[in-house]
Order: structure tokens, then C-alpha cells, then sequence
């Protein structure tokens, strides 16, 4: 009987370590299928993490991923590119295109700016402790650990040559 139980010990242990993953896999797609409702419903990613709770939540997985999660690992960011800085005026083209019922006395945005939104947020690993090599990262909707992450170079790209 202990040659039974000392033989499946590994596959046991093996075997929690894939449920401890999961449960920290579960919280990471909770909450990035919160964030694109939210994005879907109001336009854009919330600035804080409370604001999820506005969605509704009917069996509480929303409410539960948040309750573990530290706050101050999500980090929206917005990307703007314009093209303000052109000298030359954009004309319109393909005025058949525009939309007829804005009328002819609505003037085109004179903003051409278009806006992309992003996030970064981190989750505490198995060992519930943030900001460890353990750690999940979701990086606009992309799960990852952290180890997986490119380190920072350290290297100095001064010759050392007099």
C-alpha cells in the first residue's frame, strides 16, 4: 500500500499545481471579459478597477476575481495619434461616403486624432504575493506570466574603448 502511495505522489502534486494554475487563470479571464464589456458597453476601458462593478454581475464572478485582485496592478493607457502636425490641410475625399443625414451644415472634426486604449494588469501567482516572477501579467487581453516578460537590459551601450 505504500509503494501504491509513494508512486502516485508526484502525479497528485503535479496535478494540484495544474489546479492552483487554473484558479489563478480563471480570475485573469474574469476580468478581461469584464473589461471588453465594459469597453463594449461605455466606449472605453474604466480608469480604476471599481468601476467594473457597474456591469451586471448575476452569479458574482465579476465580484469574486475583483475581491483578490490588488487595484494598483491595472494600468489603462491611451495612445493617440493626429495628424495636427501636418502642414498641408487633409481634404476629404469620397464625399459620396459621407453620412447624408448629418446634413449639409455639420462641419467635418478638424481633430483627426484616433484613439487606441490599453491595459496592463497584474495578478498575484500561486504564492498570492505581487510583483514575483509567479505573477500574471494581461496585457490587452494576452495572459502571460511574468517570467515570460523581457527583462530590462542592464548592459551599457558606452564603448569601453579609450
Amino acid at each position: 500500500m505504500a509503494t501504491l502511495i509513494g508512486i502516485t505522489v508526484p502525479e497528485r502534486l503535479r496535478r494540484h499545481q495544474w489546479a492552483v494554475e487554473a484558479q489563478t487563470g480563471s480570475r485573469a479571464y474574469t476580468v478581461n471579459r469584464a473589461l471588453l464589456e465594459f469597453k463594449d458597453q461605455y466606449g472605453s476601458l474604466p480608469s480604476e478597477l471599481i468601476e467594473l462593478y457597474k456591469l451586471p454581475d448575476p452569479n458574482g464572478a465579476i465580484a469574486d476575481a475583483l475581491a483578490n485582485i490588488d487595484p494598483a496592478g491595472y494600468q489603462p493607457n491611451t495612445v493617440v495619434a493626429s495628424a495636427a502636425n501636418k502642414v498641408k490641410p487633409l481634404s476629404l475625399r469620397g464625399g459620396a461616403l459621407r453620412n447624408a443625414s448629418l446634413g449639409p451644415s455639420v462641419e467635418p472634426s478638424t481633430d483627426r486624432g484616433v484613439s487606441f486604449t490599453n491595459y496592463d494588469l497584474r495578478l498575484a501567482g500561486p504564492d498570492k504575493i505581487m510583483y514575483t516572477d509567479d505573477d500574471l501579467i494581461v496585457r490587452d487581453g494576452v495572459i502571460m506570466s511574468a517570467s515570460e516578460l523581457p527583462r530590462p537590459s542592464t548592459v551599457s551601450s558606452k564603448s569601453r574603448t579609450p
